[in-house]
């Protein structure tokens, strides 16, 4: 059977229903795994499927707001296999090549043999009934034995049904992401609702979230898992853990300690608006944020020797910078395009400027203009990042998120995507790719809703149960954070200076012809075209897969 591209299959789903869905790698063959998104040769319609209601965590709680316009996204089933499963990727009756994927249809599964309807079992067991001399069934008892059958046989209907990703929202598009006017940068989250949310996640009253699918992290298949919209675009991907990482995640964890005592922080004012939480933060590379052009801000420049220094060739930190870049081309290749373009862009403005050290991208492999540090600060041990949007990055890319540390992550430090109705796992040692400008996120811990343990499996007591994550264990988790801003590439792609001078230059122009008794003239157009990049791949598709 050919494979897609060279890459491993977990999970593809149809797009037949109109729902987003997620989708991850495994070996094409050999799948036992929970999350998997099956659909049988043949089913019509997949919106058809039952789902099972235990799908809503009861431990996820509901906030009491109205909800935003991209809600909820996703609902999935989640039950174990304990047998391999084959799945065929089928196109009209052939197998597929990746060439044509618009013609992809359905995933086959052939995981159980066919089995007898539930009557024909009853009769079956009749027959054996009076195979044995026994008396009869009849009556009360022989309805109690259908009973009896019907119900084990729905049971054994529901393990057998695909797993698959339902969607509550079918408009749940890329289209209709929370962006600005001009669509270069995200739009602020709505204050009043902002304002609950950051209430009670600093009170750690948030102790229940309804509507959200939490999205594991399977540790034993160790693969990338991605999202994708109701079309299939793919906007949000979680990477495996590489063993390099595992291995060196103590002199990581040294190192950024190393860093953060040598440099200074952030200003007082930059501390004051930083709304991301109470823990160090610093972020180096250029920006033109209120600014004419760009420069590079001042503590990139105060603390450029030390940055260079933990970036060098060989170093951690470098080599952390590599893997990112790794990770964007392969799976974003048209945003690496975009990045690699602007960076392109804005060193030849200063060779032509004279601006000396050059306006580059110099992370991330010349992808990304900004990076940031999240560690703890004294007397904390852990960041945990606050409710907010970073609605000032460019709004159609994605910008990358390493967790570091040791620490609990299937209790702790989860990532909320308000928006996409998502809770997701992110133990320490892998990157996620998101697009942090559109959605409104925080990490929250599962251990802010109280689960006990009990000894021998006794009823939990005051007395007899401990809580499963007790503050004051030994761990540490910090972040780092590659991204880019929207101003950078509204200039770059658009070649102007600032989007604000040519709206005032079109102003005096209108004004003059006014004056003069001449029609109007055409205002400049200055909105990104984000339905021709979508149309042409900014969010890969999940049929490259």
């Amino acid at each position: 059977m050919s494979r897609i591209g060279e890459r491993e299959l977990e999970v593809l789903l149809d797009w037949s229903f109109n729902g987003p869905f997620l989708c991850s790698h495994a070996k094409m063959l050999e799948l036992s795994i929970s999350q998997v998104a099956q659909i049988r040769a043949g089913d019509p319609d997949i919106s058809s499927q039952n789902t099972d209601p235990c799908l809503m965590e009861d431990s996820m709680l509901d906030m009491g707001q109205s909800r935003p316009n991209c809600t909820p996204l996703l609902k999935a089933l989640s039950k174990e296999r304990d047998c391999p499963t084959s799945v065929h990727i089928q196109a009209k009756g052939k197998e597929l090549s990746g060439d044509n994927p618009s013609e992809v249809r359905y995933l086959e599964s052939r995981h159980t043999p066919e089995r007898a309807s539930w009557q024909q079992r009853f009769y079956d067991a009749e027959r054996e009934h009076a195979d044995n001399s026994l008396a009869p069934l009849t009556g009360k008892e022989r309805r109690r034995e259908r009973g009896r059958l019907r119900k084990k046989n729905n049971r054994y209907n529901r393990l057998d049904q695909p797993t698959m990703l339902m969607a509550q929202t079918p408009s749940f598009d890329a289209t209709a992401f929370p962006v600005s006017k001009l669509k270069w940068q995200g739009t602020p989250f709505d204050p009043e609702k902002a304002r609950q949310i950051r209430t009670q996640w600093f009170k750690r009253s948030m102790t229940s979230l309804s509507q959200f699918t939490r999205l594991y992290f399977d540790q034993e298949i160790n693969v990338p898992t991605f999202v994708a919209d109701s079309c299939g675009r793919i906007f949000i991907a979680r990477s495996a853990r590489p063993q390099f990482i595992i291995d060196n995640m103590q002199k990581i964890v040294d190192e950024v300690q190393s860093f953060v005592s040598i440099c200074t922080w952030e200003s007082r004012a930059a501390r004051e608006a930083n709304l991301r939480g109470d823990h160090y933060f610093c972020i180096a590379g250029p920006d033109r944020q209120n600014k004419q052009r760009p420069a590079f801000r001042p503590w990139g420049v105060e603390n450029k020797e030390h940055v260079a220094k933990f970036f060098q060739e060989g170093c951690i930190f470098q080599k952390i910078d590599d893997w990112v870049k790794t990770f964007i081309i392969d799976n974003f290749p048209n945003i690496a395009w975009r990045f690699r373009d602007s960076n392109v862009y804005w060193r030849d403005w200063s060779v032509q400027n004279g601006v000396d050290p050059p306006i580059q991208a110099e992370y991330g492999g010349g992808h990304f203009f900004n990076w940031c540090l999240n560690a703890p600060k004294h007397g904390s041990s852990v960041v945990r990042c606050a409710p907010h949007v970073d609605s000032k990055n460019l709004a159609f890319a994605v910008c990358v998120i390493f967790i570091y540390g040791f620490f609990n992550h299937n209790e702790r430090l989860w990532l909320v995507v308000w928006e996409a109705r998502l809770i997701i796992q992110l133990p320490a040692g892998i990157l996620l790719a998101y697009p942090s400008a559109i959605f409104y996120h925080y990490n929250i811990d599962l251990a802010d809703i109280e689960i006990v343990v009990t000894a021998n499996g006794e009823p939990p007591t005051p007395e007899n149960s401990k809580p499963v994550y007790q503050e004051g264990q030994e761990e540490i988790r910090g972040s780092m954070v590659w991204f880019n801003q929207a101003t950078m590439f509204s200039s770059s792609e658009l070649n102007i200076q600032t989007l604000k001078s040519v709206q005032e230059a079109d102003k005096a122009r209108f004004a003059a012809a006014k004056e003069q008794g001449l029609p109007p003239p055409v205002p400049t157009n200055l909105a990104y075209n984000y339905v021709k990049a979508l149309e042409q791949g900014i969010f890969p598709s999940a049929f490259r897969l």
